[in-house]
């Protein structure tokens, strides 16, 4: 019984997190959009933006009303679902989305 009982509040947790990838996505697009105005006017490659999986974690706590670790979470499965990719500490728009 305990053995289902676990499981069921994991998969409610799996549910609740990927619950915010569509508003985290938007959210995310315009701070990786930010970077690449930034990059832009820098006469740097655009393709080089990325933003620290912590900034974003921030973000999302403060505009979904979150924990930091929750926004850490968030992130983590975004990058499991590829809809992201992440390296090191930073995180940044797959290749050929814009």
């Amino acid at each position: 019984m305990t053995n289902l009982s676990n499981n069921n509040q994991a998969y409610k947790q799996l549910q609740e997190i990927q619950s915010y990838h569509e508003p985290a996505l938007a959210v995310f697009n315009e701070v990786i959009e930010r970077k690449r105005q930034n990059l832009r006017s820098k006469n740097y490659d655009v393709n080089n933006a990325a933003a620290s999986k912590y900034e974003i974690a921030e973000i999302y706590a403060r505009y979904f009303r979150v924990t930091q670790y929750m926004g850490m979470e968030i992130i983590n499965s975004l990058i499991r679902a590829g809809k992201v990719e992440g390296f090191s500490g930073y995180v940044k728009a797959k290749a050929g989305e814009a």
